[in-house]
């Protein structure tokens, strides 16, 4: 058996309900850059030295596993399966406010099909689950206690799709919704997926 660890980020300026920037372009705030490190000593408890660490292509997953790589002296690698799900196109809410942002992305998980796209630079969840339905493909490649940096909803469909759950349409959407949403999710969040042969379980480490 091997075990694999999955870190959310920190708390991003889009957490905090800041200026919206392009989804890949989020920075952390200084109080996620605190969770990093705080995540870290933790992480120093447990006595396990990362044998890789990957992160998404996005700024504020870099920079979580920033202390852990200068730790560690690590340099870690970006894989853009890890990558989250865009729902918004950019150009439809940098100009709006942070409540009719949220009434946007309200209204998309509401609506949106599997093949739907909000606008240039967005995902369909069709795009997204295929990501993360790669990764559980390609499980068998990592190497044990291999620590990836990434993000809340593409954990939660992890987990979804660990346990076989389908997706076809939006009634199946907002059913992971309510699952995701039900999982414990905070920034900083550890889980740990335990692989044995083709028995697989993700455990959320406190």
């Amino acid at each position: 058996m091997k075990s694999l660890y999955f870190i959310r980020h920190g708390e991003s300026l889009a957490n905090a309900g800041g200026t919206p920037l392009p989804n890949a372009d989020i920075p952390l705030t200084e109080k996620g850059h605190t969770q990093a490190k705080d995540r870290l000593t933790h992480w120093q408890q447990l006595g396990i030295r990362p044998s890789h660490i990957y992160h998404s292509a996005m700024l504020r997953t870099q920079q979580t596993a920033l202390p852990f790589c200068r730790y560690y002296g690590m340099t870690a690698n970006t894989l853009d399966l890890l990558d989250e799900l865009n729902t918004l196109a950019f150009d439809a809410i940098k100009d709006i406010s942070v409540d009719a942002r949220r009434l946007m992305n309200t209204n998309w998980w509401q609506t949106a099909g599997l093949d739907d796209r909000h606008g240039v630079g967005a995902d369909s969840f069709g795009e997204f689950m295929g990501r993360v339905d790669t990764f559980i493909d390609r499980i068998d490649e990592f190497a044990d206690n291999t620590l990836f940096f990434g993000h809340g909803i593409w954990l939660g469909l992890l987990a979804y799709r660990l346990m076989n759950l389908p997706v076809r349409d939006n009634a199946d959407i907002r059913r992971f919704r309510a699952f995701q949403t039900a999982m414990p999710m905070h920034n900083t969040v550890l889980y740990r997926l335990d692989a044995a042969d083709d028995v697989r379980s993700l455990v959320w480490t406190a």
